[in-house]
């Protein structure tokens, strides 16, 4: 859901995300 996804993005800028998460949004793309 959006709201969901909104509430991941908040979470991600205001904590650093771990490295697996960040390889994850990429291969998303």
């Amino acid at each position: 859901s959006t709201g969901a996804y909104k509430a991941a993005a908040r979470l991600a800028s205001a904590t650093p995300p771990p490295p697996h998460v960040l390889s994850r949004g990429i291969g998303w793309q």
